[in-house]
């Protein structure tokens, strides 16, 4: 039977917990360990997690000297203690939709039987939902004019990831091609479908959701809705987001040596095809 291990990074997270550890018992797929690292929380989140460990073997927390890592390193590090044959990385404050491992589980074999002994990711799309669960969108890729097809190469998830942490299952292979981690790598997400495709891996999605993604104050990163004033934002900001293009274009040049002309022209090919 094949070990799926489940990573949950927390950090005062009391408000949503419950929901998420909730769907994710509730899953139709239920061979699974659910490893949980806590950054430090302050609040009841801990003694939440732990609740859980006492009623259900399957979860199990890990503890850490460090309890300030941040997001990226505590995924990272939690992926680096775990041994398993698929991983999922997983948010505190989402919901498991009910087939989302049984579905994404059964979809990397299918690739893995095409693509023996290489790493493989696979991501999905999302439903976005305020902080209530109401319904903001259907569908992320839709509202952020997102191309998952055109981005899952190692050249063009350089300018922009389209890969969602919350989303993704990898197999053991991929997580070995993770490390070492180039200190530079912005999220741990990016990181291990990067390496994947740097190692001649595949990155592939299911084109349906299989998350709801909670939009409320408390995100470090959210989703960006585009709409009609997308572009004027852009032309009112033109420095602020030239910069931001650049500080990309320098953190991508020091991790896989691309070149600006390279970037540039992957950078202005996705933005036209997001667009028609």
């Amino acid at each position: 039977m094949d070990k799926v291990a489940i990573l949950l990074c927390t950090f005062n997270g009391e408000r949503y917990i419950n929901y998420l550890i909730d769907s994710i018992r509730e899953q139709s797929f239920t061979d699974w360990i659910l490893y949980i690292h806590d950054d430090g929380s302050t609040d009841k989140t801990i003694q939440i997690c732990s609740h859980y460990n006492e009623v259900d073997k399957r979860v199990i927390i890990i503890n850490d000297a460090n309890k300030h890592r941040g997001a990226k390193d505590s995924f990272l590090w939690l992926l680096e203690q775990v041994e398993a044959d698929y991983y999922l990385f997983c948010d505190q404050d989402d919901i498991w939709l009910p087939f989302k491992i049984e579905q994404s589980l059964e979809y990397i074999k299918q690739i893995e039987n095409h693509n023996p002994n290489k790493p493989i990711c696979i991501h999905t799309d999302l439903t976005i939902v305020d902080k209530h669960h109401n319904m903001i969108s259907t569908s992320l890729w839709k509202s952020s004019k997102i191309k998952p097809k055109f981005l899952e190469n190692k050249n063009y998830i350089q300018v922009f990831n389209c890969v969602t942490g919350c989303t993704m299952i990898f197999n053991s292979i991929a997580k070995r091609c993770a490390f070492p981690v180039n200190g530079k790598a912005p999220m741990h997400d990016f990181w291990v479908a990067y390496s994947c495709l740097a190692n001649g891996g595949v990155v592939s999605h299911i084109n349906k959701p299989t998350v709801l993604y909670c939009q409320h104050e408390d995100n470090k990163i959210g989703a960006n809705i585009i709409d009609r004033s997308y572009a004027s934002n852009k032309i009112i900001h033109f420095s602020r987001t030239i910069k931001e293009n650049v500080s990309q274009f320098q953190i991508m040049h020091k991790i896989s040596g691309i070149s600006f002309y390279k970037y540039l022209l992957c950078k202005v090919s996705y933005e036209f095809v997001r667009f028609i």
